[in-house]
């Protein structure tokens, strides 16, 4: 297993960013003595909001379950960016669901197919997981989300006005009001836009109990099923911490690999 710290330009960004990487040695399948490897099943793993591109190894043992199970991880730094297109800053969800992924692949033995290519994240990540998996229908075969702020200003998942609750919000929103939240970026309507246009990925979603995003989790799930989406959605003892995404990412591997 090799871990590689990627320096290049972006374009989206429009200057130097740095990636994390996880690439196991062998791949699953290899040809001994004939040096041709299979492709491997890939995750795009996002942080946090004040998290960087090195929180999943420094906090959870992605490492070892990358190797165990044959997957290459890449981790991107998001900045606080809750990896979407801004209009005074970077293009990052143009930088995580396109332009990272390809020049990952040109770089590293990874396969191109949707259905081993997976996007996961936490909190802040987890949206971004939400939104750019659900943007890039032909990219992510699967998406996962933890403890997710579900930003969207429909009124049936989140009751009250997350930006009230989640400050930094103002600057992806653009005011203090949920309701200036653009359409690009509401997951209810991402949501409906992704039915509309071909084959939705598979979804998995998980919140503590004990987590202050338990109760927009929820909603987003019942929402999910009141459209008939269909997902997996898991809430057990938990707050909004490393022992739960811990916890919780040694369950999607597995999950993964049964997809």
């Amino acid at each position: 297993m090799a871990i590689i710290t990627v320096n290049f330009q972006s374009q989206a960004l429009g200057r130097k960013v740095t990636f994390s990487a996880i690439i196991p040695l062998q791949a699953q399948g290899s040809h001994e003595g004939t040096g041709e490897r299979e492709p491997l099943k890939t995750i795009y793993l996002l942080h946090g909001y004040q998290g960087d591109h090195n929180d999943w190894m420094m906090k959870t043992n992605i490492e070892q379950l990358a190797d165990i199970y044959r997957f290459a991880v890449i981790m991107p730094a998001g900045e606080n960016s809750f990896y979407v297109n801004q209009s005074t800053g970077g293009h990052y969800a143009t930088y995580v669901g396109e332009e990272l992924v390809r020049v990952t692949r040109e770089l590293f033995p990874l396969s191109h197919k949707r259905e081993d290519t997976s996007i996961v994240g936490l909190s802040m990540g987890g949206y971004g997981a939400l939104r750019n998996g659900l943007k890039n229908l032909n990219t992510f075969g699967q998406i996962a989300a933890f403890s997710s702020v579900i930003l969207t200003k429909s009124e049936r998942i989140v009751k009250d006005n997350p930006v009230a609750r989640i400050p930094m919000l103002e600057s992806i929103v653009g005011s203090n009001d949920i309701k200036d939240l653009g359409l690009e970026n509401d997951l209810v309507q991402i949501v409906h836009d992704a039915q509309e246009k071909g084959t939705m990925p598979a979804i998995f979603l998980a919140c503590g109990t004990e987590d202050a995003l338990c109760d927009d989790n929820q909603a987003f799930h019942e929402f999910l099923l009141e459209e008939n989406v269909e997902h997996q959605y898991i809430a057990y003892p938990g707050e909004h911490d490393w022992d739960f995404w811990k916890m919780t990412i040694e369950q999607i591997f597995p999950w993964l690999l049964n997809r």
